[in-house]
């Protein structure tokens, strides 16, 4: 029911930008693999890696809070962790999928990813990045 003098309002909320394409890993497309990271079977695989998985978002970032979702599959050893226009999220060493909110104060660059501090053997699948604040 529509109440005269009061305009009609869509409950449909506006889509939110999308930070990652292919965070499912379909394929290497649009992802940078560094030195011992491949992907295969739908995951990004990490062979004793040290480097970073990333990829330059299709949209720019700004300042501001961004929810990192990821999933580390197949643990064997090492460390990894998100990354986010040049900050670091937390370092995880076993599987699980990890939810967190990274806060990006200044932009030193445009690319979202993983970083291995340490050999990481073990695979990631499933990154979603928004930004909530």
């Amino acid at each position: 029911m529509i109440l005269p003098g009061f305009p009609r309002m869509s409950m449909n909320a506006p889509a939110a930008p999308v930070y990652v394409v292919n965070g499912g890993f379909d394929n290497a497309s649009g992802w940078t693999l560094g030195s011992g990271w491949s992907i295969s079977g739908g995951v990004a695989v990490a062979s004793t890696a040290i480097t970073a998985i990333t990829r330059t978002s299709n949209i720019t970032l700004v300042p501001g809070t961004y929810r990192f979702t990821f999933t580390v599959l197949n643990y064997v050893s090492g460390t990894v962790r998100p990354i986010i226009a040049g900050q670091n999220g937390s370092a995880r060493s076993s599987n699980g999928t990890f939810v967190e909110d990274i806060v990006v104060s200044t932009v030193s660059n445009q690319l979202i990813g993983v970083s291995a501090i340490s050999a990481f053997d073990g695979q990631i699948d499933n990154i979603t990045v928004e930004k909530i604040a």
